[in-house]
């Protein structure tokens, strides 16, 4: 009996439950076309007040260039850039959206010892190469619900709604209270 009260308890403490939340931004939202090949800016590293979290910008923009893979015709991966300069190398490659992932905030805090909680908050948008006006811009926020001894990374915790968030994308959502409505 005790080794179960054990392993419930272990359990408990060992793993994160997450709160997550996804916010539509662009009120003019359009369905993106599986057609079009999408380029992706090189995200800039997460960072909590002067703390850089280095290797955290292209972590997060591999995960959303993964997640735009599964849609696209085409896709490739440019460095950090400004928009106007990815806009025109991405007429240059033919593409037809050019992806601006950030990260507004990302909080590493959850340790073991510390008994805070870890937080991030992400924003992806959709830029037409075109015109370069905003197709779609979502955000992403998350957090632990409980302290635990796991110490993950915040990356970890946009693991499940990112992959709902680009396919979002590609489908015309109206996102009606909690509960996302397909048209």
């Amino acid at each position: 009996m005790k080794r179960m009260i054990v392993a419930v308890l272990l359990c408990f403490c060992v793993t994160a439950c997450a709160h997550m939340n996804i916010t539509p931004i662009s009120e003019t939202a359009k369905k993106l076309d599986r057609a079009g090949k999408v380029v992706v800016v090189t995200a800039a590293d997460g960072r909590y007040g002067a703390k850089v979290y280095s290797g955290t910008g292209d972590e997060f923009t591999s995960l959303v260039m993964v997640e735009f893979a599964k849609f696209a015709e085409g896709y490739e991966i440019l460095p950090r850039m400004e928009l106007p300069n990815a806009l025109s190398v991405a007429k240059e490659k033919g593409a037809m959206y050019v992806v601006v992932p950030e990260m507004l905030h990302y909080e590493d805090r959850n340790t073991p010892w510390s008994g805070r909680l870890d937080q991030i908050t992400v924003k992806i948008s959709v830029f037409l190469v075109e015109d370069g006006s905003m197709v779609q811009s979502s955000m992403i926020t998350a957090n632990n619900q409980v302290a635990t001894f796991v110490d993950n990374r915040p990356m970890v915790l946009i693991y499940k709604p990112l992959p709902e968030l680009v396919k979002n994308f590609y489908q015309k959502i109206a996102l009606l209270g909690s509960t996302p409505k397909i048209i």
